[in-house]
């Protein structure tokens, strides 16, 4: 039968083929080797590239509080002028007043000295006061009365006579009333300096240690980088490498595919020749009306199916 007919098949060598299955195995040993090493330095490369992002979301936020904390840090600054302003204007002031006190205490002394009297007038005008709130209380004889109004009259006379010195004395106190509230706002003002003063310098320390973190972070942050494009290199190179190999592969698998197609169309080759053999011989012994056997048969009705697939 035509299903029948045996044809000798055309192989490669056996060296030749042993040598391309060898390669074959060699390269997909090389392929896993490759697509393994990609793997771990692609990982490698991501988990890298997770601590320099991290390092880098870090290094944002404590910029973040650098800034806030250096307009503190200003802020306070600006008090420890503001409170500095205030307190040289006071000290000003009150060095100005003390020169005002100095010279009517001085003036005070010469018209004391000037009327050469050492009672203060003060003194006088409170004794003037006591004698004559007892004169009008107590009842006393018209001699000692007229004898305490002499002394009264005398006393006036030399209170008189002091009358500047009194003016000066009111000026002294009014003074030295004003140079105590100034010497207390000058002291809160020298204490705003000193509170507002370590209020700046802890922020500007605060600032110096964030900007020191900032730093190392800086340091891991680019660490991290040079560790992420050694592997980012690496794994292109692992790819590379991957497709070159993967590309060997292709090339010894086509030609593993084309000794197999050259084999299957020589094959088949043979077949068509051997089939157009039959069908001379069939040809021959219809044109001889001899007997056709069932093989001659089996070629004739495909002679007649290849003519009507034809037409």
């Amino acid at each position: 039968m035509l299903s029948e007919i045996q044809t000798p098949e055309i192989q490669i060598s056996p060296q030749e083929k042993k040598a391309f299955l060898e390669q074959q195995a060699k390269l997909l040993q090389e392929i896993h080797a490759c697509r393994k090493e990609l793997n771990e330095m692609s990982a490698q490369r991501e988990f890298w590239l997770t601590k320099k992002e991290e390092a880098g979301q870090k290094i944002g936020g404590l910029i973040g509080q650098v800034k806030e904390t250096r307009k503190s840090r200003d802020v306070e600054t600006l008090h420890v002028k503001s409170s500095k302003g205030q307190r040289t204007t006071l000290n000003s002031t009150i060095k100005t007043k003390l020169e005002e006190l100095r010279q009517l205490q001085q003036k005070k002394k010469e018209l004391l000295s000037k009327h050469a009297i050492k009672e203060d007038p003060a003194e006088l005008k409170r004794k003037i006061s006591q004698m004559e709130y007892k004169i009008e209380t107590e009842g006393m004889s018209f001699d000692k009365e007229q004898k305490m109004m002499k002394v009264i009259k005398d006393i006036k006379r030399k209170y008189k006579e002091f009358s500047g010195v009194m003016d000066v004395e009111q000026k002294i106190q009014k003074l030295s009333q004003e140079l105590s509230q100034l010497k207390r706002q000058a002291d809160a003002s020298h204490l705003q300096v000193q509170e507002h003063a370590t209020k700046s310098q802890s922020s500007h320390e605060q600032i110096l240690q964030t900007s020191g973190k900032i730093d190392e972070l800086k340091q891991q942050e680019d660490q991290a980088y040079m560790k992420f494009m050694e592997f980012k290199i690496k794994a292109g190179e692992a790819n590379s490498k991957l497709k070159e190999t993967l590309g060997k592969l292709t090339e010894v698998n086509g030609k593993l595919q084309q000794h197999r197609a050259e084999r299957e169309g020589d094959r088949r080759a043979r077949e068509q020749h051997i089939l157009e053999e039959k069908e001379k011989v069939v040809e021959e012994k219809i044109q001889k009306r001899k007997k056709l056997t069932t093989e001659d048969l089996l070629v004739f009705q495909k002679m007649e199916l290849d003519k009507r697939a034809q037409s």
